[in-house]
């Protein structure tokens, strides 16, 4: 049984047990404008009833939803789920995440060092102004002894701290600069660990939750696949190529495939199609069959076969295209990583 719901629901039901779970993209079809994509997501529960908590990037209505291993009884769309957002990082993500804090963490420790470097540098100074008070005469000046003898070994002394202390402020001068080298590195090495960080495009408290109320009569695996839209689109593009010994050229075909919004899709199946997923799908009204003096030609079918032939790649990054009346397709061999607002180019062989 495959209940499906594409409506939204407001909660209001309380169910046993809250199950986050990532629902990531794993097949898409990109038109040239648009794309139909499918998530999954799975869980183990026990019986009873529960609701899955399943963050989508970027959604403003609920998908259309299939359960298999639970009956369907609630969807709703919400705007803050509650949820942990970092606990559902992919590993990437989360080894990413641990170099932020590490980062952090030694960009503290950098400050410190530039609060202790400053501390020491006042520290010398303070000792200095007190020499200078106590050699200074009047208010407050030291009083030179009588004796000879102990007015050397005054003025010894002095000489002594005043060298000392300039040496400790010049040697915290240096600390100084050392240090807010140290932490101006520190914070490019913090930055570009973030940068990393938001380049992964991890969750967070904006994404969108997508809540099912699911019910299992026994314990087990529960499977959940949405179907939806997203903003990505791919254009064709070509290279041409002149080898003047040989006197041939050749012409490379590329899918340029680009990608919007809040998500990665990190090894998606990938198929590209030249139809518009907006269309419409009945054929229209067949048109009055005039009278012929020869047999039709199957025009349809006669240019399908001549464009697939043209369009044949040899060394191509993706399989041969399959044509449906005047769209055609490409299916991407291998798993797709895409990133938004980064043009992706897959080949599709040489005319």
């Amino acid at each position: 049984m495959r209940p499906t719901l594409a409506f939204i629901l407001l909660p209001g039901l309380a169910w046993a047990d809250d199950v986050p779970a990532r629902a990531d993209v794993t097949a898409a079809t990109v038109y040239l404008a648009g794309a139909d994509v499918i998530r999954a997501a799975q869980a183990d529960l026990p019986a009873g009833r529960h609701r899955l908590l399943l963050p989508l990037p970027g959604a403003d209505a609920p998908p259309e939803v299939a359960v298999e291993g639970a009956s369907l009884r609630e969807v709703a769309l919400l705007r803050d789920g509650g949820l942990d957002l970092a606990a559902l990082d992919t590993p990437e993500q989360a080894a990413a995440r641990d170099g932020v804090e590490a980062a952090a963490d030694r960009t503290r420790a950098a400050r410190r060092a530039v609060e202790t470097a400053r501390a020491d540098f006042e520290a010398a100074e303070a000792r200095l102004r007190w020499i200078g008070t106590l050699t200074g005469g009047g208010e407050g000046g030291l009083e030179g002894p009588d004796d000879g003898d102990a007015l050397l070994a005054t003025l010894d002394a002095l000489a002594r701290a005043t060298r000392d202390a300039t040496a400790d402020r010049v040697e915290a001068e240096a600390g100084i600069e050392a240090a807010e080298r140290a932490l101006g590195d520190a914070r490019d090495a913090e930055a570009e660990a973030r940068a990393a960080l938001g380049r992964l495009m991890p969750y967070n408290a904006a994404t969108p939750v997508l809540a099912l109320g699911v019910d299992l009569a026994v314990p087990g695996p529960v499977a959940v696949t949405l179907r939806g839209r997203a903003d990505a689109a791919w254009r064709p593009a070509y290279e041409a190529a002149l080898d003047t010994e040989a006197e041939a050229a050749t012409l490379d075909r590329r899918a340029v495939v680009t990608l919007s919004g809040a998500e990665r899709w990190v090894d998606v199946d990938l198929r590209l199609s030249t139809a518009s997923p907006v269309a419409a799908n009945a054929p229209s009204a067949p048109m009055p069959d005039p009278a012929r003096t020869e047999a039709p030609m199957l025009l349809e079918q006669a240019e399908s076969a001549s464009l697939a032939r043209a369009m044949t790649a040899e060394d191509a990054s993706v399989t041969a295209p399959e044509i449906r009346g005047l769209s055609v397709s490409y299916a991407v061999p291998d798993p797709v990583t895409l990133q938004p607002g980064a043009e992706a180019v897959l080949g599709l062989g040489a005319l």
